[in-house]
């Protein structure tokens, strides 16, 4: 229960702090590295809703992206502690790249993440 809680802790933190400037698991992963190399307790995961074809740059709506893996714990890598879909994929981040208010159910987009 305590481990469940850090990582929703970790969840609202980090998404709403550095999912905009975090933009490829590449990046994830070197953050990670550096800060578990010191005395600085975190839980770190990959936002995975979208990112089914890497990252292009974009963090709202972005373009041309595919639904990523399943969330799961099982990261096969230790400094990652789970990959998650922090929203469904479909729905919107904001209106950027003609999208609806965030939160909305885009289905075209949410169609685009599956073709």
């Amino acid at each position: 229960m305590k481990r469940l809680f850090s990582l929703l802790l970790a969840i609202i933190l980090i998404s709403s702090s550095l999912m905009s400037i975090i933009p490829a698991l590449a990046t994830t992963i070197q953050t990670g590295d550096y800060i578990k190399g010191t005395n600085f307790s975190a839980v770190y995961y990959v936002d995975a809703d979208a990112n089914g074809n890497g990252s292009n740059g974009e963090w709202c709506n972005p373009t041309d992206r595919h639904i990523g893996q399943n969330p799961t714990t099982n990261t096969d890598n230790n400094l990652i502690d789970a990959l998650l879909w922090v929203k469904q994929p479909g729905d919107s981040d904001g209106t950027c790249n003609s999208g609806p208010s965030a939160g909305t159910w885009w289905a075209d987009y949410a169609f685009s993440l599956v073709e």
